[in-house]
């Protein structure tokens, strides 16, 4: 992976879609196992916590991901 883990402009197509594959994954494993704790509860509160934080997490490689595709489109636009 690339060194510089505060810019996700480092970031390969392929590294992006690892990750957004490992954070589906652990997304659908958080809301199988929240259902088991009572809403209210601590842990279901540590659930939905984990789930918003996930989403987020998603929602931004997704965002890198669609500007790396861009910019890969355009810079094939621009060749002669």
């Amino acid at each position: 992976m690339s060194k510089d883990t505060g810019n996700t402009d480092n970031f390969t197509r392929d590294e992006l879609l690892e990750v957004l594959r490992v954070l589906t994954s652990i997304i659908e494993r958080v809301e199988k196992s929240q259902v088991k704790f009572l809403p209210g509860t601590s842990q279901h509160a540590l659930q939905r916590n984990r789930l918003k934080a996930l989403r987020i997490a998603a929602s931004l490689v997704t965002k890198s991901f669609r500007v790396l595709r861009d910019e890969q489109i355009g810079k094939k636009r621009e060749r002669p």
